[in-house]
């Protein structure tokens, strides 16, 4: 996803979901972001992680109902 997605739509994405599903998302932008070297797409990686850590609070707590 972090391939090819602008990152505005990976923000409103991340507005959709739980903290547990948030956390997951966080932990792979971690992942990402060792691997990196320094660029432009380390940086948009950074600022995703970023803006992910300030929308945890608040997140929804509970599961999505389909």
């Amino acid at each position: 996803m972090y391939n090819r997605t602008n990152p505005a739509v990976i923000k409103s994405y991340f507005l959709k979901l739980t903290r547990n599903e948030l956390n997951q998302e966080i932990q792979t932008l971690q992942s990402k972001i060792i691997g990196q070297e320094p660029s432009n797409k380390r940086t948009m990686l950074l600022n995703l992680y970023q803006f992910a850590l300030n929308q945890l609070p608040k997140a929804k707590k509970t599961e999505r109902k389909l």
